[in-house]
């Protein structure tokens, strides 16, 4: 395992400086194009985006596992379940900030797919993860009252029960998170929507600083300014979502209080 983490690490490591350096560059200096307006999609250029963008984000969360203190360190298999478990979240909440992001345009006539996307993703950041914790903490206090023990703490797969069982804990709590990640992004785009007037300014003053270069704007909305953002919010949901440790004292008083024990039993 030691010698797959040191891998990994590596890995990480060459593949992002690759990545942010190398191929970031290559994309900006192909900014020449005789279309005036940025788009999400539609060409291999804003595909490739799309693509480096799903990189840099996972092998962001694998540093951070990586970072995690020994004791405290997941699993391998604990790590991929709880990443694959955002990745997907991550493809539809993306997905999600795209088609707000081009439904905006076009309802605000004159303004630009991309720096509806630069405020999609920025609110949804400052914001959406916020509701999203709320969202999962109303989940899981639902759980508890109906007694869904799968759902009652995020992050515990049952690992010691079959692979069958971890599989279906694990794919009842990602359609759950699925389901907050959608409540979350459709709040988030009725409020853009409530606010566009406003919204729509920021949009322009951003556009505007990117004329007659659509592709450096993409590069700028999708990479250059997520970068930071998009760790930022997928490490704070890594943490939301990962099982927590339970310290000995609390597991005593829990102890203590469901099973009748006394202190000098434990």
């Amino acid at each position: 395992m030691l010698k797959v983490n040191q891998f990994l690490f590596t890995i990480s490591k060459d593949s992002f400086k690759a990545i942010t350096i190398n191929n970031i560059m290559l994309l900006l200096s192909t900014n020449n194009s005789t279309e005036s307006d940025c788009k999400l999609l539609g060409s291999a250029f804003e595909d490739g985006i799309q693509f480096i963008l799903g990189i840099l984000a996972f092998l962001s969360l694998l540093i951070k596992w990586k970072c995690e203190k020994y004791t405290e360190c997941r699993t391998f298999k604990t790590f991929m379940l709880d990443g694959t478990k955002q990745g997907i979240s991550a493809l539809f909440a993306h997905g999600a900030n795209m088609l707000i992001a081009i439904k905006l345009s076009k309802v605000v006539v004159n303004t630009n797919e991309c720096a509806w996307y630069f405020i999609s993703f920025t609110f949804d950041t400052l914001v959406g993860v916020g509701i999203a914790y709320l969202l999962l903490r109303l989940v899981t206090h639902i759980a508890k009252k109906k007694k869904w023990n799968r759902l009652i703490e995020s992050g515990n797969y049952r690992e010691e029960e079959s692979n069958k069982e971890v599989a279906k804990t694990w794919g009842i709590q990602t359609l759950s998170w699925l389901f907050v990640t959608f409540v979350s992004r459709f709040i988030i785009g009725f409020i853009l929507w409530a606010g566009r007037d406003g919204f729509s300014k920021i949009a322009d003053g951003v556009a505007s600083c990117f004329d007659n270069n659509p592709k450096g704007l993409l590069v700028f909305v999708m990479i250059i300014c997520p970068g930071i953002m998009n760790i930022i919010q997928i490490w704070i949901q890594d943490q939301i979502l990962k099982k927590k440790k339970v310290h000995r004292g609390i597991l005593d008083h829990q102890l203590i209080n469901n099973d009748g024990i006394g202190n000098e039993d434990l």
